[in-house]
């Protein structure tokens, strides 16, 4: 039904979907006494998304701005592209080249900034701020292993496998 409401809707019917979703899996989530509950809201996950959105178009204008003020230039250090080998252009645009690398690298550090400041960050602060835990845990049933261990380097031998020699 989802899938079938997808256009009418503009894709917003999948994020509601995906909220829903959420709380059915975390309602049914149970750890001895304990049942968890959620109360995360459509409403909240779409701003994340709209401000998602609006700060990856900022930095892709950006970048598109970017790409068009240096178009000159790399098209005229590029020109006889088709004539040349690329050594030869390598050596005599190394500047164009550092500059376009420069910004590549710009571009795809920002992308990644704004994924996790902007997606990430907020949309596990929200599902973490949703969760409610109800119950009591049986503190009385954890007991700490009664085997006997060394004091000191357990599993160090088996970590650097001495066994197999």
């Amino acid at each position: 039904m989802t899938w079938l409401c997808w256009l009418p809707t503009a894709g917003l019917i999948y994020v509601w979907y995906r909220v829903h979703e959420l709380r059915y899996f975390v309602s049914r989530t149970r750890y001895g006494a304990l049942r968890f509950n959620s109360e995360l809201s459509t409403g909240s996950v779409l701003g994340i998304y709209l401000l998602f959105y609006l700060a990856l178009s900022l930095v892709v204008g950006v970048a598109t701005g970017l790409a068009t003020g240096l178009m000159p230039a790399l098209s005229s250090a590029y020109q006889d592209l088709a004539s040349a080998d690329t050594a030869a252009i390598l050596a005599n645009d190394l500047t164009v080249n550092l500059i376009l690398i420069a910004v590549i690298a710009l571009v795809v550090v920002a992308l990644g900034m704004v994924r996790i400041l902007f997606y990430v960050h907020p949309m596990f602060r929200v599902v973490c701020n949703s969760l409610k835990v109800a119950g009591e845990e049986d503190y009385a049933a954890i007991a700490q292993s009664q085997q006997l261990m060394p004091g000191r380097g357990e599993g160090f031998a088996d970590a650097l496998d001495v066994g197999a020699f």
